[in-house]
């Protein structure tokens, strides 16, 4: 018997620092019918739908468009405040993605476009990504992913280009996401 696994998440946390990893968290997506012209509620969409929407409280995310899927969504709690990021992952070469001259299909500008169209709704507010909070998994080495560094328009998305036997670059780099982030969390990654 075969079993899917759709999503999961995985709950840290080190005295009052909690770092919540979502796999595949599906984003409920607002409810326009629902949603009332702006002149009428003067919040953003997101706020709204996070104060009148039935959402889980293990997916406690909201997305704006029909198509949010994000690979994974990673909410930092610490006494300061909230913070979430999201990050996509490809599996393809770098001269399969984002082929011939295209890149406007490329993962970068997906997390581009997730980072500004998703929120995790906590306690009756919205906690919108950060602006440097995007993030993109692709296959080693990060050398060969180099041209999707400066993408127009998505050039704040970091690439992380793990090697399955440890990579301290992968590593350096999410750690530096995390303190820009987050600078008070004072993380170290292990390579």
């Amino acid at each position: 018997m075969v079993e899917n696994i759709k999503r999961c998440a995985w709950r840290l946390a080190r005295g009052d620092v909690t770092v919540e990893l979502d796999f595949e968290a599906e984003p409920v997506l607002v409810e326009y019918e629902r949603l009332p012209p702006l002149h009428e509620r003067k919040v953003p969409a997101l706020e709204w739908a996070a104060r009148h929407q039935q959402l889980d409280e293990d997916r406690p995310f909201l997305g704006l468009e029909a198509k949010c899927s994000p690979d994974y969504l990673i909410r930092v709690t610490t006494p300061a405040g909230k913070t979430l990021l999201v990050g996509d992952a490809c599996l393809a070469s770098p001269l399969h993605h984002g082929g011939s001259g295209d890149k406007l299909g490329a993962k970068p500008y997906t997390v581009e476009r997730y980072r500004r169209t998703v929120g995790w709704a906590s306690g009756g507010e919205v906690i919108r990504c950060h602006p440097l909070g995007g993030f993109a998994l692709f296959p080693p080495p990060s050398e060969a992913w180099h041209e999707f560094t400066t993408l127009p328009g998505a050039s704040d998305c970091l690439l992380l280009c793990p090697s399955p036997e440890g990579d301290a670059e992968a590593s350096r780099r999410f750690e530096m996401l995390l303190d820009a982030v987050v600078p008070r969390l004072n993380v170290e990654v292990d390579t």
